[in-house]
């Protein structure tokens, strides 16, 4: 019998899609062990190592850009109209170059978070597929977009690739999704373990340093550490090198702790809107404060549903700009976490997936 082989398309834009996309396909092939699977994506392949427990072919494709970004915080609109109005001129001849691709790769099924055009390709192929993710491009186009020339036809040829998927699995803290049948799932996240006497340990920190841990997520940022207020027993924790020679900062780039466990080890997350960093540290029960950006259409799904699951405090881009956020810092730090973590939406969208996908 042919092992059945399960392409799966993630999203570049940022680290998110892939790490919301790492359980599913995990959980998928601890339950189907013969099943090949090949990640087709722009996300380097040295981090998705980090985060798929199998063996999984690599195939770069940065088609599926989303929005372009100066930053977590800056969309360049400009550019990222630009980028659609090509794409999608040139739609029959990448839907062929796309179609020609699942052909040679003789990829049985799909699963995209959250690129469209590979839902087509797969239809037009007679190959099961499935949309997964909080959001679609859909919706994020329209919002920036929506008032611009032929905008509404290109909406819409997106809006008809994404209902043209055997399903769209939805998952919490999700955007609405106009004009498609979606299954709402619950949050999906991995699971992390405590290390934290691990990580006070290799950092030669006293058991009683308060760990806040800083990321701005996949796109670059600058954080300017210079500013951040100094707190007595606060140590942060950065992914890259410190941007100054500071005590009470160190980098992660040299450890060998998952970022996960990491997470699940310190006292506070600071970072900005995101879906992996939101749902990890909601069901961890980890504080969050977090750096606004009203302007990205998903802020608000993300950030009303925090608030019902873990602790957590807003600050302004300017905040982070000047350094200005020790009071919501000490104020975070100092509170006790009494919300319940959500339920993990992992078994329902396995079920979904496997019952779509066609895998038993």
């Amino acid at each position: 019998m042919k092992t059945k082989h399960l392409v799966v398309v993630i999203s570049g834009h940022g680290y998110g899609h892939a790490v919301m996309t790492a359980p599913l396909i995990n959980a998928l092939h601890e339950r189907h062990p013969k099943l090949r699977i090949t990640l087709k994506t722009d996300v380097p392949k040295a981090f998705l190592q980090r985060k798929f427990n199998m063996p999984f072919g690599y195939l770069p494709d940065s088609s599926d850009f989303g929005m372009v970004m100066h930053s977590a915080f800056e969309v360049d609109t400009v550019e990222s109209l630009e980028k659609y109005k090509a794409f999608h001129q040139d739609w029959p001849t990448r839907l062929e170059a796309q179609m020609a691709q699942l052909k040679q790769l003789e990829a049985d099924s799909l699963l995209s978070n959250i690129a469209y055009l590979p839902l087509v390709a797969a239809k037009q192929l007679k190959r099961p597929c499935v949309a997964y993710s909080c959001l679609n491009w859909a919706e994020i186009f329209h919002h920036y977009f929506a008032n611009q020339a032929n905008a509404d036809q290109i909406y819409q040829q997106m809006l008809e690739a994404y209902s043209g998927a055997d399903c769209i699995i939805s998952t919490e803290p999700a955007m609405p999704m106009a004009g498609l049948m979606t299954q709402r799932v619950g949050p999906i996240a991995s699971q992390g373990i405590n290390r934290r006497t691990a990580l006070l340990n290799l950092l030669g920190l006293p058991n009683s340093t308060r760990l806040v841990l800083a990321t701005m997520g996949g796109i670059k940022t600058d954080m300017n550490q210079t500013n951040w207020p100094e707190i007595e027993d606060v140590h942060y924790l950065v992914l890259d090198l410190p941007s100054q020679d500071r005590r009470d900062i160190s980098s992660l780039s040299t450890s060998h702790i998952s970022f996960t466990d990491i997470l699940c080890s310190v006292d506070l997350l600071f970072t900005k809107p995101g879906y992996g960093s939101f749902t990890e540290a909601a069901i961890h029960s980890i504080p969050v404060l977090y750096v606004e950006r009203k302007e990205w259409p998903e802020h608000i799904y993300l950030t009303q549903w925090l608030e019902k699951y873990t602790a957590c405090r807003a600050i302004t881009q300017q905040q982070l700009s000047k350094g200005d956020f020790i009071s919501e810092l000490i104020d975070l730090l100092a509170q006790k976490n009494n919300l319940e973590p959500p339920a993990s939406g992992l078994p329902e969208a396995i079920k979904l997936t496997e019952n779509h996908l066609f895998l038993d």
